[in-house]
């Protein structure tokens, strides 16, 4: 696929501007239709991660499509079994926003899973490419292995949690 970069936006100005390094992404700031498509893409990401395929490049083949290409990077060692769930169990929902998202201009999901909450940090709901990485949510029943892209600490913050409860 072609790679676009963003630049002056093409669209009427009547349209919901996307996030970009001058816009803050927040629940807010993205039109329904990508809040929806950011949870989908979370969503069907996992989806892939725990889908049975032939052999690991099989699997990798479906996977690594989602990714940005710093998270393929950091992912690419990844392996089927250890991605720390079995199954989504439930239907995905956007985060509160985190410094992390912010940094990286992009926002959080949480999908339920066998093994508890698991986060999928999505980008520009527009790029083709957008998951930037994904993990348990903190204080959720699921493996300590989080996979960050960041170099931050991969620690969801406690307030997400409250967040979820509500």
């Amino acid at each position: 696929g072609c790679t676009q970069h963003a630049t002056a936006p093409s669209e009427p100005p009547t349209s919901t501007p996307l996030p970009s390094a001058s816009t803050q992404s927040s629940p807010e700031s993205l039109g329904a239709a990508d809040q929806i498509k950011v949870v989908a893409q979370a969503e069907a990401f996992l989806r892939a991660l725990v889908k049975p395929h032939s052999s690991r490049d099989a699997w990798w083949a479906a996977v690594e499509p989602y990714l940005t290409p710093i998270a393929a990077k950091t992912l690419e060692s990844l392996q089927p079994t250890s991605v720390g769930f079995a199954r989504v169990s439930g239907s995905g929902h956007l985060i509160a926003e985190t410094d992390q998202d912010r940094a990286a201009q992009a926002r959080s999901v949480a999908v339920p899973t066998d093994a508890g909450l698991f986060s999928v940090q999505v980008t520009d709901p527009t790029a083709e490419r957008r998951i930037n990485n994904f993990g348990p949510v903190a204080g959720a029943t699921a493996p300590a292995t989080t996979v960050t892209t960041a170099a931050k600490d991969p620690e969801t913050p406690a307030a997400d949690d409250e967040t979820l409860k509500r």
